[in-house]
C-alpha cells in the first residue's frame, strides 16, 4: 500500500541485530539471519551450556534449569546489545519469540505460574530508563500467555558482572537481591538476558526458594559456551 511506502521512507524497518534498513515484511537481515549461532548438541541438564563447559558440579546452582535459544556471538550477541544498550521493542520480540520456543521444546509439559525478571538496582534503571531483562520477560510474557510479576529486587548497588572474572562473580551478586512479593508454591520462569557463569540467575533463584517458591526455572536469550568466534 502506499501508506506503507511512505511510512517506510520516513520511519524505515531495521533489522533487529545490525541495525540495517531491511523491508518492511522482515525483522532480521540475511547476513544476521545466516549469523544466528543456535543452541544445539549435548547440553548440561541444569545451566543449559555445552557439557564440559559449565561449573555445576563445583558451584551448584538454585535454579532448577536453564534454556536458552542462542550462543552469545555473531547476531545473536548482537540483538543481546541491542537491548541492553538501546530500548528496542522490535528486538526484545524478536529475541523472545525464540526464547518462547526454548520453552514450550525443552519444558515440554510443565506448567509455569507467572514469569519473573532480573531486577536492576533502582539508580542505574532510573539513569537507563527501563530494565532490558524486563523488557524481555513482557515480550515473552504475550507469547507464552504468562502474568510477569516485578517480584524481585536489586536492594543493595554492585560491580557489573561482565566486568568481572567468572571466580569474583559469585561473591558480587551475593545477598544483593530480595523478594518483595508472594511466591509461596509457585512455579517460576526467571528471564535475563544472558546466562554465563549462571550466578546472578542461581542469586535470583535462591532467594526465591527460600520465600518458599516451588521451582525456578530460568530461560535467557543466549548462553556462553560454544562459540564460532576465536
Amino acid at each position: 500500500m502506499l501508506l506503507d511506502k511512505i511510512i517506510h521512507i520516513f520511519l524505515p524497518n531495521r533489522c533487529v541485530c545490525c541495525n540495517q534498513v531491511i523491508s518492511a515484511q522482515s525483522s532480521i537481515c540475511d547476513d544476521c539471519a545466516n549469523g544466528l549461532d543456535k543452541v544445539s548438541g549435548k547440553l548440561c541438564n541444569i545451566c543449559g551450556a555445552p557439557e564440559g563447559s559449565c561449573d555445576c558440579k563445583r558451584h551448584p546452582k538454585w535454579f532448577d534449569r536453564c534454556v536458552s535459544p542462542f550462543y552469545y556471538n555473531g547476531s545473536a550477541k548482537l540483538a543481546v546489545l541491542n537491548i541492553k544498550h538501546h530500548k528496542i521493542k522490535q528486538t526484545a520480540d524478536f529475541l523472545s519469540k525464540y526464547m518462547a520456543q526454548s520453552v514450550l521444546g525443552e519444558y515440554c509439559g510443565m506448567t509455569f505460574d507467572c514469569i519473573a525478571f532480573v531486577p536492576m538496582f533502582k539508580s542505574k534503571q532510573k539513569r537507563k530508563g527501563y530494565n532490558h531483562s524486563r523488557l524481555l520477560a513482557d515480550a515473552l510474557s504475550q507469547y507464552l500467555g504468562l502474568p510477569v510479576i516485578d517480584v524481585l529486587k536489586q536492594t543493595v548497588s554492585a560491580k557489573p558482572q561482565h566486568l568481572l572474572p567468572a571466580k569474583e562473580r559469585e561473591q558480587n551478586v551475593s545477598g544483593i537481591y530480595s523478594v518483595v512479593g508472594d511466591v509461596f508454591n509457585k512455579n517460576i520462569l526467571l528471564v535475563d538476558d544472558i546466562i554465563t557463569t549462571g550466578s546472578t540467575l542461581s542469586e535470583c533463584a535462591r532467594v526465591l526458594r527460600l520465600e518458599g517458591a516451588a521451582g525456578v526455572y530460568c530461560v535467557t536469550a543466549a548462553t556462553r559456551g560454544k562459540s564460532k568466534e576465536k
